[in-house]
């Protein structure tokens, strides 16, 4: 392998990724007031990207199984969570390479997580 391959391959990271949520009314935006839903058809740029990064793509398919093995209920009391939304979220989430991504902080739309 070339050093220059060797070096581009070595900056490839995968990440986890989750879709954004809209308004389930798509004539309303006022998203933190309307019922919301996962809007799966979002282009990838705009999905956040959960912390950490991971080196390869088992591994972020193994935190991945895990997190979907995870009850809402089992975590600190007093957490209130939105159990339907949390569990259309695990479902939907999936592990992508930054070389899919092709991420830019400054590409990221507002309020997105950033971890460069």
């Amino acid at each position: 392998m070339k050093p220059h391959h060797a070096a581009a391959l070595a900056l490839v990271v995968w990440y986890m990724i989750v879709p954004p949520e809209r308004c389930a009314d798509r004539t309303r935006n006022d998203i933190d007031t309307c019922s919301q839903v996962l809007d799966l058809n979002a282009p990838l740029p705009a999905w956040f990207r959960t912390w950490p990064s991971y080196n390869t793509e088992a591994e972020c398919e193994h935190v991945l199984n895990m997190e979907r093995h995870w009850s809402p209920a089992s975590g600190p009391p007093g957490l209130n969570f939105d159990q339907r939304l949390v569990e259309r979220e695990l479902a939907a989430e999936r592990c992508v390479s930054s070389g899919v991504l092709k991420l830019n902080p400054k590409d990221q739309p507002p309020g997105a997580a950033v971890d460069l």
